[in-house]
């Protein structure tokens, strides 16, 4: 042997130093190829040299002893040169060996002897060089429990592919959705999930957030959410923390748009589409997954459309009312009385109120109108602005402030199905309500036939404008209506009920001429355009302390919104489909979406084998020693033809197993022959 061999020699007994011992470990007698010696004086070999040269010792304790003893266990190594595959690197894998792969080099994937596949990699072909396993490449390569195409976690699919909680990941490269509604963890499309599948306690039956609720805690009851807090939570839009609705925040924490100013201006959320803002859809609300994103732009895989709200049987909406005591006599003068309700009555007023409402959107008292210092008039720019205003406490120009709904009724559905209406002789919804529950001398006194009177009406709505809306308005006492910040209906001072029309249909007009000079006037200034978005806002007051009227007509209004599908057969899965594989591709066969996106077909992990594609298939495919893979292959087992050391296999020759001359037991172990 040549100083070159030798050397050779060596350092291949070196690295066969541990697969040996461990073999004898495992009490395999190995048949060693010996130069010289005689086994047992190899077995304790004294020098290196003479380690060397005994390697060929068949007592494999005893060379494993002889290994401790430094060059001399170099020695032993040699004796276990005959089990180690002497054909490492030729590219044909070996029944003791794990890979090869053509070569003798450490870190490509197979180790240097051949007898162990490194961490990371997969070695499928012999001869061909290893293939390191990448989480994210839409491939399920063992120890991989699935690939989503990500390498995130939190999705189904961790950020070493494997799978998470409360997940099922039907198809490499293909997002996770939820295992289950009702496991108590929120997965895939999910917004919820209480632990069970019921509806109406917060999270319904498909795991989406209900209306009213905020299920923070998966597995756990949702709790009520509690509008005007300050706190935005569930499906509130909003939360400015308070139940004052015209101020951008309904009473419901629902966006409004916003329309002060004079100009109004949509808001995602709102379910108005304003034309010429940015707003690609709104569906009315702010959820994601839907079609209509938060951001109120179309979501990949859904189209969006707009269209005309459904007309309900009753329009119901919010309304401010603010209550005053009215100016007494005698031992009841109060200093917070507001001297405007109920002073002498004088008949209507015209021009009480500017054209336009101030930068609050409120009335603006008139200082140059006719009647000022007439009764029935307001006394001062002050009194007149804590009309519609509400003050923090209790002061001279205080009031209460109750917070309501006005819900119109439609009267003849058949002939005119977008007109609604509210009308009442007796209106008195403060009622049991106001500054009437204070003690005297706070107390409205006396009350006039047992009711409340002395209060203002605050009503807004927005409307999508048609071209032919016409209104009816009935009042005592005042009664102002402003569009889009401009006054078009003026029924002011105290009088008994009148009764007057706003028309944006020319062949409809009002009955007064002064009062149909204000509505042309208005229609003038506004220039209003088809198919844009105004508000409505009608300011009402209750003066006296006889009789009560209001009458309020939306004829003509229609709303629009955006309806949002999603299309199957796209290619794109959403939150409502199961699949979506594309139209050509939906056909329900093996692996595929079926035509209408809501079920697999036959598939790996549906716990049936599928024996033309499936080598197993136990329904949950999470790999393992004798188990299923992810990909329905077989887990590794003795007799695969591939060594496993990992599983305590010394070798593995397939089917030769067990026969002789394999030099491999049907037990995966080593056979002496």
């Amino acid at each position: 042997m040549s100083l070159v061999d030798g050397v050779g020699e060596f350092v291949h007994i070196v690295k066969m130093s541990f697969y040996r011992n461990w073999l004898l470990g495992l009490g395999v007698l190995l048949s060693l190829a010996a130069c010289s010696g005689d086994s047992g004086d190899a077995g304790g070999g004294r020098s290196g040299g003479d380690g060397g040269d005994g390697g060929s010792a068949g007592s494999g304790g005893e060379v494993g002893r002889g290994g401790a003893g430094g060059l001399a266990g170099m020695g032993g190594d040699g004796g276990g040169g005959g089990a180690i595959s002497d054909d490492c690197g030729d590219g044909t894998r070996q029944a003791v060996e794990a890979c090869d792969d053509g070569n003798r080099r450490d870190d490509d994937g197979c180790a240097g002897d051949c007898m162990m596949v490194e961490d990371g990699y997969r070695c499928p072909t012999p001869g061909a060089r290893c293939v390191a396993i990448v989480c994210g490449d839409s491939r399920i390569d063992p120890p991989e429990q699935c690939d989503d195409n990500n390498d995130e976690s939190d999705d189904g699919c961790s950020a070493t592919c494997q799978l998470e909680d409360g997940w099922v990941c039907l198809q490499p490269g293909v997002a996770c959705g939820a295992a289950e509604c009702g496991d108590g963890v929120v997965a895939g499309f999910e917004q919820c999930d209480d632990g069970d599948a019921d509806d109406d306690d917060g999270c319904s039956s498909s795991c989406q957030l209900e209306d009213g609720y905020t299920c923070e805690t998966p597995d756990d009851d949702c709790v009520p959410t509690t509008c005007g807090d300050g706190t935005r939570e569930g499906t509130e839009q909003c939360d400015d923390g308070n139940l004052v609705p015209f101020d951008g925040c309904d009473a419901s924490c629902i966006n409004e748009p916003d329309c002060t100013g004079g100009t109004c201006q949509s808001v995602c959320g709102d379910g108005v589409i304003l034309p010429g803002t940015g707003e690609a859809c709104d569906d009315g609300n702010t959820v994601e997954g839907d079609g209509c994103s938060a951001a109120c732009e179309i979501e990949e895989g859904f189209s969006c459309t707009t269209v005309a709200s459904e007309l309900p049987e009753e329009l119901v909406t919010p309304v401010i009312y603010r209550d005053f005591r009215s100016q007494q006599s005698g031992e009841n003068v109060d200093p917070s009385f507001n001297p405007d309700f109920n002073p002498p009555p004088t008949g209507t007023h015209l021009g009480i109120t500017t054209d336009y409402l101030d930068v609050e959107g409120k009335p603006v008292w008139n200082a140059s109108g006719a009647g000022v210092g007439q009764g029935g008039y307001p006394a001062s720019t002050d009194s007149f602005a804590a009309w519609y205003r509400t003050s923090s406490s209790i002061v001279a120009d205080g009031n209460v402030e109750v917070v309501d709904t006005l819900t119109l009724s439609r009267p003849d559905p058949d002939n005119f199905p977008n007109r609604y209406e509210f009308a009442s002789s007796s209106f008195f919804p403060l009622d049991d309500i106001g500054w009437e529950l204070e003690a005297p001398p706070l107390q409205e006194l006396p009350l006039s036939n047992g009711h409340n009177f002395g209060f203002t009406t605050e009503v807004r709505y927005f409307f999508v404008y048609q071209g032919d809306e016409v209104l009816t308005f009935r009042g005592d006492d005042d009664l102002w209506v402003f569009v889009d910040g401009r006054l078009c209906m003026d029924i002011g001072g105290i009088h008994s009920a009148i009764t007057g029309v706003m028309s944006f249909d020319p062949l409809v007009t009002d009955g007064n001429s002064s009062r149909q000079a204000i509505v042309d006037a208005c229609i003038a200034d506004l220039g209003l355009q088809v198919g844009r978005v105004y508000e409505v806002a009608i300011f009402h007051a209750e003066r006296h302390v006889t009789q009560s009227n209001f009458r309020l007509t939306l004829d003509g209004f229609v709303t629009e919104r955006s309806e949002c599908d999603d299309f199957c057969g796209d290619g794109i899965r959403t939150r409502f489909e199961f699949c979506d594989d594309g139209t050509a591709e939906n056909t329900g066969e093996y692996g595929r979406c079926n035509e209408t996106c809501t079920a697999l077909g036959p598939h790996c992990g549906d716990g049936i084998v599928q024996p033309e594609v499936e080598e197993c298939d136990d329904g949950e495919n999470l790999g393992g020693s004798g188990g299923c893979n992810p990909d329905c292959s077989s887990g590794p087992f003795c007799g695969d033809g591939v060594r496993q050391p990992e599983l305590g296999e010394s070798c593995d020759a397939g089917e030769q197993n067990g026969v002789p001359g394999s030099g491999c037991s049907e037990d995966c172990e080593v056979v002496v022959e």
